[in-house]
């Protein structure tokens, strides 16, 4: 009975707290002109070849003369794109997997 009543105070202080917190406070939005926020980063991955799995993840990913072997899986995981240049082979039984994050 005891434990039952100071979890019930507990409780009922908690929801006070936090009902008073947003009375007190004011939300006030402020205005921001449209910027660009994404990054200018990339990353060259060229002459390369992968026999193990492997992860690029960049703003942009720029690949030539890559050769995925040996059953390796290559993932690129880019939020603005991936260029993929000549010569580049993915043996078989392995994977190629192109994501946006």
């Amino acid at each position: 009975m005891k434990l039952k009543f100071i979890l019930y105070i507990t409780t009922l202080l908690l929801a006070i707290n936090s009902i008073s917190g947003c009375a007190e406070s004011e939300i006030v939005g402020t205005e921001t002109p449209d910027v660009d926020t994404r990054s200018l980063r990339s990353t060259t991955f060229s002459n390369q070849i992968v026999n193990s799995d492997r992860t690029i993840t960049d703003t942009e990913i720029i690949t030539t003369n890559v050769t995925v072997t040996n059953g390796a899986k290559l993932t690129l995981k880019a939020s603005q794109g991936v260029t993929i240049n000549q010569p580049y082979t993915i043996e078989k039984g392995c994977q190629l997997e192109i994501t946006h994050r």
